[in-house]
């Protein structure tokens, strides 16, 4: 008993010690301000590269906007709750996988608009359209200088707005838009080999009549391209179309994908909390939301989506996941510990299985057929003459009978005569007196009664 006390006083000792240690050794971690080189472009972020203003906006403007925190494919399930427009901005915490990107051009494919707004193109996400092929890239921060995300001065220094290159639905409303010193210019190549770019002609929705445009000369095999309004028609290819320029720089480009759309922005600082509130940045980023259906940003990938046990990503970059490894650890190792054997085997302990009634009942049927009442009368008097001598206050071995019976009579209301001729009986049986069965079951029946009266009963039942 006292191992087992040790052993648990010893475990609480350690556990209050990890606990004690893990409490000690954790420590929060500052977060450090927004910058353009670890930028964090979630809806969960306030700071200067974060899209919280955008998301906010949305929300308390009325329209249906989620956090899209699930993996691609539930893009492709039957939910009417689907979302209409999925936002991909930045450069995400988790890399985009191949899969992952095929799952989001389905659901593009099957009428979804894709607004994928980043520096660097992703060929993943911006899949070429028949000959024609996006890239973008910025220039390093390194060679630009590293501006301050909070400082508009510094962010825009030397960049000139954006202008609308032609009307659409995603530049209704937009006189300028303000991008930062970091935006990429976006090249659209043909890859037929021609070195002609696609200009296309358009009108806005609101427009009398819609104008026809036609594009540079393309390859015999391949026929002409016609564009009606904003949308560009063509039975082999839709070269995207560009929409917003700052000097000689592209920023904004859109082309239909099957069903849907592709929408590409080439600078997150337009959409983020420093540089949504600057000229008409807003009214972009809410024309490339559109209006109806749920508008859903992508925070699977920036780190915030169910990719464990919810239990696990809730108590994520907290001490508690090590206690408990800690924990599990120290519970095999009690497990091992008391399964392994240390020093030489020992037997093992062999119960007996005979109790005392069945010691008694063998005993009484043995003296039963051999017929010894001498020998019964013998082992039951015995005891019974030590309660009466215990009771009496007297030496057992020395003390005669009829002493013993009057010192028992001045006790209790047991009568004198009666016990001193039960004793004096049962003392001659046990010297030789010849003695049935009828005289010994009269006898042990005598003294069972004195038992009872004396309150010997329990004691004596507990030895039958």
């Amino acid at each position: 008993m006292r191992e087992r006390i040790f052993v648990l006083i010893s475990l609480v000792v350690i556990i209050v010690a990890l606990i004690v240690l893990n409490a000690a050794s954790y420590v929060r971690i500052k977060e450090e301000p927004d910058s353009e080189d670890r930028a964090r472009r979630t809806t969960f972020n306030t700071g200067a590269t974060g899209t919280r203003a955008f998301y906010d906006f949305l929300r308390e403007s009325g329209r249906q906007t989620i956090r899209w925190q699930q993996k691609t494919s539930a893009l492709l399930g039957t939910d009417r709750n689907q979302p209409a427009t999925l936002f991909i901005i930045g450069k995400t915490l988790r890399p985009i996988e191949d899969e992952e990107a095929r799952n989001i051009l389905s659901w593009t494919e099957a009428g979804g608009r894709l607004v994928v707004i980043d520096r660097e193109s992703n060929p993943q996400l911006l899949p070429p359209s028949g000959n024609w092929r996006i890239l973008a890239q910025s220039k390093p921060i390194f060679v630009t200088g590293l501006a301050n995300s909070d400082n508009v001065n510094e962010m825009t220094s030397g960049v000139a707005a954006a202008k609308p290159a032609q009307p659409s639905v995603l530049t209704a409303g937009v006189n300028s838009v303000m991008p930062s010193k970091y935006a990429a210019a976006i090249k659209i190549e043909n890859l037929g080999g021609s070195n002609n770019v696609a200009v296309v002609e358009a009108t806005p929705k609101s427009g009398a009549e819609s104008v026809e445009a036609k594009l540079p000369p393309t390859p015999p095999s391949r026929p002409t391209t016609t564009v009606k309004g904003d949308i560009v028609r063509d039975d082999v290819f839709q070269a995207p179309v560009m929409l917003l320029a700052s000097g000689d720089k592209t920023i904004l480009v859109d082309y239909p994908y099957g069903a849907g759309r592709i929408v590409y922005l080439s600078d997150p600082y337009i959409v983020s909390n420093a540089g949504i509130a600057l000229v008409d940045n807003l009214q972009l980023a809410l024309n490339l939301a559109g209006s109806d259906g749920v508008i859903a940003f992508d925070e699977y990938h920036q780190g915030y989506g169910a990719s464990g046990h919810p239990l696990y990503n809730y108590y994520e970059n907290t001490p508690i996941p090590a206690m408990f490894a800690q924990f599990a650890l120290l519970i095999a190792l009690l497990i091992y510990t008391k399964g392994r054997r240390f020093a030489r085997p020992i037997p093992l302990p062999v119960a007996d299985r005979r109790s005392k009634l069945e010691y008694v009942a063998a005993m009484a049927e043995l003296q039963r057929r051999a017929r010894t009442y001498d020998l019964a009368i013998e082992n039951i008097y015995a005891r019974v003459r030590r309660e009466l001598a215990r009771f009496a206050g007297v030496d057992n071995t020395t003390v005669k009978c009829e002493e013993l019976a009057a010192r028992v009579a001045e006790r209790s209301k047991i009568n004198r005569e009666e016990l001193e001729t039960v004793m004096r009986e049962c003392e001659d049986v046990i010297q030789g007196t010849p003695v049935n069965d009828k005289k010994a079951l009269s006898l042990v029946s005598k003294l069972r009664e004195f038992e009872r009266q004396l309150g010997f009963k329990k004691n004596a039942g507990s030895l039958k």
